[in-house]
C-alpha cells in the first residue's frame, strides 16, 4: 500500500508465514509436495540423504 495516498498496489500480493518448528508431523504422515518439502527443510541438519520416500521428481 502506498503510504501517501492508502492506494493499493496489488490486490493479488499476500504473505504467508510458515512457522517451520511448530511442524511436527512425521515422515509417514506427510500428504503432499509441500508438507514433504517442509519436512526436508526442518529435517534437513539430520539427513544425510534423501529418504527414498521423498525423492520425487518436483522435490
Amino acid at each position: 500500500m502506498n503510504t501517501e495516498t492508502k492506494e493499493i498496489f496489488s490486490d493479488k500480493l499476500n504473505f504467508i508465514y510458515l512457522e517451520i518448528p511448530k511442524f511436527n508431523k512425521q515422515q509417514a504422515e506427510l500428504e503432499s509436495h509441500f508438507e514433504k518439502w517442509i519436512y526436508i527443510i526442518k529435517n534437513l541438519a539430520k539427513l544425510d540423504n534423501i529418504p527414498p520416500e521423498l525423492q520425487e521428481k518436483n522435490i
